[in-house]
C-alpha cells in the first residue's frame, strides 16, 4: 500500500485531484464495460495531472483503456473516484489513482497480451485487475483467456486478500478468480509468488530500505522490468524502475520522489 507521494515533487494541471468449462476461455456474469460520470471525469483528471519529472500520469491509449475498465469504485468504499490514496481498513491504503496509473505506464511495454506480471502487495486488488486486463487474461467483453498470460497478487493480510476476492467477484463475477493464471494469494510479499515466475512484470506497492528484495529479483525475467519504491520509513524515498538484461544483470533508474509504507 502507498501513501501520497512527496508534495514538493508534484504538480496539476486541474484544479481537482484527482459453460461448458473452456479451459481457455470462459465468459463471466458481468456485461462489458462502459464507464461514465464520476469514472470517465477520474481518466480525464489523470491525463491532465502531472508528475515532476514524469509528465502527465495518464497518456497511453491502452493504459487509459484498461484504467477505463476496472471500475475503481469496485475496489474502494470512500473516495471512490478522488484522486488520492484511500483507506481500505487494516491500517492500510489503495494508492492515489495517479500513481496507479504512473506505474502502468511504466510497465506498459511488459504488460502485454501473454506476459506474466506480479502484483506485490495487491490490497484491494484494483491494480491486479487492470494487468489482466493489460496482458489478455480479461478482454474487452469481459471474457476470461486461460491461455493468455498469467497475473498474481500478493499481500501479507489475510483479511485483504480475503476482501480483494469479493471485490474482483463484484466487478467482473467469479470466472476470474476460477482460472488457473489469475491468483490473489496471501503470503510474504518480499518473497514473491514463485508458481508463476519468472515475471515480464512486477509492480511493488510498499517501500523496500535500500535495496529490492532478492527473491523479487530473481523472479524478474530477463527483459523484464520492476517498479518499486526505495528508502527507509520515515527518510526520503524514491520510485525505481528496475530492469534485468539477458545476461541477468540488473540496472535501477530513480524515476521521481514518493511516500509508502514500508514492506514487510
Amino acid at each position: 500500500m502507498l501513501h501520497p507521494p512527496i508534495n514538493s515533487t508534484m504538480k496539476s494541471k486541474s484544479a481537482i485531484f484527482i459453460a461448458s468449462h473452456d479451459k481457455r476461455r470462459r465468459r463471466t456474469n458481468s456485461s462489458p464495460v462502459v464507464r461514465g460520470g464520476e469514472m470517465e471525469k477520474l481518466i480525464g483528471d489523470l491525463q491532465q495531472y502531472t508528475i515532476q519529472g514524469f509528465g502527465p500520469a495518464l497518456k497511453s491509449e491502452r493504459i487509459i483503456a484498461a484504467m477505463r475498465k476496472v471500475d475503481r469504485g469496485k475496489y474502494v468504499k470512500q473516495q471512490k473516484y478522488i484522486n488520492e490514496p484511500t483507506d481500505i481498513s487494516h491500517g492500510q491504503t489503495i494508492s492515489a489513482p495517479h500513481m496507479h496509473a504512473a506505474a502502468l505506464e511504466l510497465l506498459k511495454d511488459h504488460l502485454t497480451e501473454g506476459s506474466s506480471a506480479l502484483d506485490v502487495g495487491s490490497g484491494s486488488g484494483y491494480l491486479t485487475v487492470c494487468m489482466a486486463r493489460l496482458v489478455g487474461i480479461l478482454d474487452d467483453n469481459n471474457q476470461v483467456h486461460e491461455d493468455k498470460g498469467k497475473v498474481a497478487g500478493i499481500d501479507v493480510i489475510p483479511e485483504l486478500v480475503k476482501t480483494s476476492k469479493e471485490n474482483v467477484k463484484n466487478d467482473v463475477g467469479p470466472e476470474l478468480l476460477e482460472a488457473d493464471n489469475f491468483k490473489l494469494e496471501e503470503g510474504d510479499a518480499r518473497k514473491g509468488f514463485p508458481p508463476f515466475a519468472p515475471y515480464d512484470a512486477i509492480h511493488v506497492a510498499a517501500a523496500a530500505p535500500s535495496v529490492p528484495p532478492q527473491a523479487l529479483i530473481d523472479q524478474l525475467k530477463p527483459g523484464g522490468k520492476m517498479v518499486i519504491p526505495v528508502g527507509p520509513k520515515e527518510g526520503p524515498q524514491d520510485l525505481y524502475e528496475v530492469t534485468k538484461d539477458a545476461s541477468g544483470h540488473t540496472r535501477q533508474k530513480k524515476i521521481f520522489g514518493v511516500r509508502y509504507v514500508s514492506l514487510v
